[in-house]
C-alpha cells in the first residue's frame, strides 16, 4: 500500500477509489498540509527502500521520523499505535510538558522525585510524551531541563537523595536550572541559607607578543577565584551557574587556554577575532561585570562612521569622480572594495584600526566604485574620468545614502541630471 501510494505521486498517476471517486495524483489535487505528509511518506519509503530494499503494507518510523511526523502535527489528535499498545488518541501539543519536578526535606537530608518522560528527539525539534500527550518543547526548556528529563529512563519516577553538605553545589547548579525552566515544586522549603553568594565578575584584556589575552575573576566578598581553575563543589559561596555563563562567554571570544598561566588567549594575527571582540566581546563582558582593558588594547578601535566626500562634475564631454575620506587613503580603498566584494563585515587598515563595512559611507563608496565595474589602474587615480551615460547611476547611488557621503556637483552636472530626468517625467502623444 504505501509503496504503491508513493509509486502513484511519483508518476503522477490517476488512481480511482471506488466509482465515486478517482484523481490524479499530483501536488493541485492535495492541500497545503495534506501535501507536507505525502512529501513525509515519500521520504519515509525511500530511507526504508535504501536500508532494506523493500517496502510493504506498513513501516515503522524511526525516532527522526516520528518526531518529523509529530512537528506536522502539532495541536492534533491522531490514532496512535506503539509497540503492539494501542492507544485511543494522542494529543500533539505546541507547548512545554506540563513537568514538575519534587524537593522536599527528610530528616537531615533532601530527596528530589525526577518523573519519568519520553523524549522524542529529532533534527530540528525535540518532544516530551507524558501518558497520551506529546509536547513540543522549547528551545530554551530543553536547554535547562533536558538533562534531568533524562534522570528517569526506567519508565518510572526516579528519586535522588542529597545530603546537607551538598546542598550548596545542589543548589548552585541543578536547582537553578530547574527554577529557570519553572519545573521545581520547593514544597516550601527555603533555600535561602544554601543559596551561593552574590558574585562579581572582573576582566582583564591585554595584547602580547603571542596573543591577546583575558583573565577571568569571580569575586564573593574578599575571596577571589579564577574561573580557570576547577571549583570545589562544597564550597557554599560560589554561584556555579553564573561563573558557567561568564566562562563560556569568555571561551566564545578566546579559544585557546593557558593553563600555566591561567589565561585565554587567541593568536594577535588572528584579525576575525580581534574585530569580534572589540565589536561585540568587551560589550558582552561589561554587561557580566567589570573590564580592564591595556593601552595595548586601546590601540585598536573600530571606525564605524567614516567620513567620506564624493565629488562628480562635467567636463568636456566626460564626466570627472574623485573620492575622498578622513577615514582612509586613496590607496586603502582598492583593498575596501575587495573586502565589500568578499561581503566581509570589517577592513583591517594599516593603523591597525578596523574600518566597520555595514551601512555607512564606506560602504556607499564601495557600491558606488564597485558598480562602475573600474580596473585598479582608474580606481588609482585621482580624478576618475566616465562617460556621460554613468551620471544617472551615479546619482541614484548618491541621493540613496540618506547623507551618509557628503556629494559635490558641479552646475553643468546638475543641469544634465535635471534635464535627463524632466525628459524621462514627460508625456509624448502618439499618433
Amino acid at each position: 500500500m504505501v509503496r504503491r501510494g508513493t509509486a502513484d505521486v511519483y508518476n503522477e498517476e490517476q488512481v480511482s477509489y471506488g466509482k465515486q471517486l478517482s484523481f490524479v495524483h499530483c501536488k493541485s489535487a492535495f492541500t497545503e498540509t495534506a501535501w507536507k505528509y505525502v512529501r513525509f511518506i515519500q521520504r519515509v519509503a525511500d530511507s526504508y527502500l535504501y536500508r532494506y530494499n523493500r517496502l510493504g503494507k506498513r513501516v515503522e518510523l524511526n525516532e527522526q521520523f516520528f518526531a518529523e511526523f509529530l512537528a506536522l502535527s502539532l495541536e492534533k489528535e491522531i490514532d496512535y499505535n506503539c509497540e503492539g499498545k494501542r492507544y485511543k488518541v494522542l494529543k500533539i501539543y505546541d507547548k512545554n510538558p506540563p513537568l514538575k519536578c519534587v524537593l522536599r526535606q527528610e530528616e537531615e537530608h533532601f530527596v528530589l522525585l525526577v518523573p519519568f518522560a519520553e523524549i522524542i528527539e529529532g533534527i530540528t525539534n525535540i518532544f516530551v510524551k507524558i501518558n497520551n500527550s506529546v509536547y513540543c518543547c522549547r528551545d530554551d526548556f530543553y536547554r535547562t531541563a533536558g538533562l534531568l528529563l533524562h534522570l528517569a529512563p526506567d519508565g518510572k519516577e526516579k528519586k535522588y537523595t542529597i545530603s546537607r553538605k551538598d546542598m550548596p553545589a545542589f543548589c548552585g547548579t541543578i536547582v537553578e536550572e530547574l527554577e529557570l525552566a519553572k519545573i521545581l515544586d520547593r514544597r516550601g522549603i527555603d533555600l535561602d541559607e544554601f543559596r551561593p553568594k552574590e558574585v562579581q565578575f572582573k576582566f582583564y584584556l591585554d595584547k602580547e607578543a603571542e596573543g591577546v589575552t583575558l583573565r577571568s575573576e569571580a569575586i564573593y566578598g574578599e575571596e577571589i577565584y579564577n574561573l580557570l581553575l576547577p571549583q570545589d563543589l562544597s564550597c557554599q559561596c560560589r554561584d556555579s551557574g553564573k561563573e558557567r555563563t561568564a566562562l563560556r562567554i569568555s571561551r566564545a571570544y578566546f579559544p585557546q587556554e593557558d593553563s600555566r598561566r591561567e589565561l585565554l588567549y587567541f593568536p594577535e594575527r588572528d584579525e576575525e577575532r580581534m574585530y569580534q571582540l572589540l565589536n561585540t566581546g568587551i560589550h558582552q563582558l561589561e554587561e557580566l561585570g567589570e573590564v580592564y582593558v591595556t593601552d595595548r588594547i586601546k590601540e585598536h578601535n573600530i571606525i564605524r562612521y567614516p567620513k567620506a566626500q564624493v565629488g562628480v562634475s562635467l567636463r568636456g564631454g566626460l564626466l570627472e569622480l574623485s573620492v575622498d575620506s578622513d577615514a582612509f587613503s586613496r590607496e586603502e580603498l582598492l583593498d575596501i572594495l575587495e573586502n565589500y566584494r568578499k561581503r566581509k563585515k570589517y577592513y583591517r587598515m594599516k593603523s591597525g584600526d578596523f574600518l566597520n563595512l555595514e551601512d555607512n559611507a564606506a560602504v556607499t563608496v564601495a557600491e558606488l566604485l564597485d558598480g562602475l565595474g573600474l580596473s585598479k589602474a582608474k580606481l588609482s587615480e585621482e580624478v576618475i574620468e566616465l562617460p556621460k551615460f554613468r551620471a544617472l547611476y551615479i546619482d541614484q547611488i548618491l541621493q540613496q545614502s540618506d547623507g551618509m557621503v557628503q556629494a559635490k556637483r558641479n552646475v553643468e552636472y546638475k543641469e544634465m541630471i535635471r534635464n535627463m530626468k524632466n525628459v524621462a517625467d514627460s508625456y509624448f502623444a502618439v499618433s
